[in-house]
């Protein structure tokens, strides 16, 4: 089982590939699919670190999908 900063790491990257890199074309977080990216090695990534990441992310993200 994947610990719990790989997982809101996993969920973040996801919604950084569908609705900031291929919606809006850019990264927003640099180097977290290498990080948490599906069939990467195993990582204990820093909670606070992935916790930024995710709102950082859904925070670009819902700027995109509220216009």
């Amino acid at each position: 089982m994947n610990c719990i900063s790989w997982i809101v790491g996993h969920l973040a990257n996801q919604e950084q590939a569908y609705w900031v890199l291929l919606a809006q074309e850019r990264t927003v977080v640099p180097g977290l699919n290498d990080l948490a990216g599906t069939g990467k090695p195993a990582s204990t990534p820093p909670l606070d670190e992935m916790w930024a990441a995710w709102h950082t992310i859904t925070q670009t993200a819902d700027r995109y999908l509220t216009l």
